[in-house]
């Protein structure tokens, strides 16, 4: 599970890095890859939720 979990936000990563190549943060680069900044967003407040909880 978590692999796949790794394989995904690489996945979106990548797309996000791939969009932003010349892009010069025009609004439509935003919109085209809103969906992998989505996942990456919610990977990322799982992973903190994760370490709040090993903390407790």
């Amino acid at each position: 599970m978590e692999q796949n979990i790794k394989s995904r936000l690489l996945e979106s990563i990548g797309k996000v890095y791939e969009s932003a190549k010349g892009c010069k943060l025009e609004p439509a680069f935003f919109d085209e890859v809103k969906p992998e900044i989505a996942v990456i967003s919610l990977i990322s407040d799982l992973k903190k939720q994760v370490k709040c909880i090993e903390i407790i």
